[in-house]
């Protein structure tokens, strides 16, 4: 059967990505060979941005009325889970901000598309549920109309024209 396998080998195979990074360290941790920390930590802040744009393209996905876009984001969000999957020194050398720029150019295009069917400024949002809600910006919602019954997500702040 074998030894069970490490704290560190536990976290690692949280996902076959992680794991794949985790392999590249022989599943040591910074703390074990503190030689990898900043290769390490510098690969975990990447990672966490591409797997951000992963989350952000899924939802993209998952929007009927972005089915135009879908085959485009579907080759971005291929294109971006490819990436997570580089070694360590390919992680270094990635223009992480000229793929964000990308991934952000057709997200807006998709936020243009779904923005096209529901308006929001001036919209009436008194009593929503927008607790839940993704894209929701405080410009968006200072411009709209809301009240104290309004549920907003916890990033945004309740703007001070709405009546309580």
């Amino acid at each position: 059967m074998g030894l069970p396998p490490s704290r560190s080998e536990r976290i690692c195979r949280l996902t076959a990505a992680t794991a794949s990074r985790c392999a590249a360290w022989r599943f040591r941790s910074s703390r074990e060979a503190p030689e990898t920390a900043g290769q390490m930590f510098s690969a975990f802040g990447i990672m966490r941005q591409l797997h951000e744009l992963l989350w952000y393209l899924s939802d993209a996905l998952a929007l009927d009325s972005a089915a135009p876009l879908h085959v485009e984001l579907r080759r971005s969000h291929d294109e971006t889970l490819r990436l997570t999957l580089l070694n360590p020194e390919a992680l270094q050398d990635l223009d992480l901000g000229a793929h964000r720029g990308g991934v952000n150019a057709l997200l807006l295009r998709t936020s243009e598309l779904v923005r096209s069917e529901r308006p929001t400024a001036g919209n009436n949002l008194r009593g929503a549920d927008l607790s839940t809600s993704l894209f929701l910006t405080q410009p968006r919602l200072n411009a709209a109309k809301g009240d104290g019954g309004t549920r907003l997500p916890s990033w945004l702040s309740r703007p001070g024209h709405w009546v309580c």
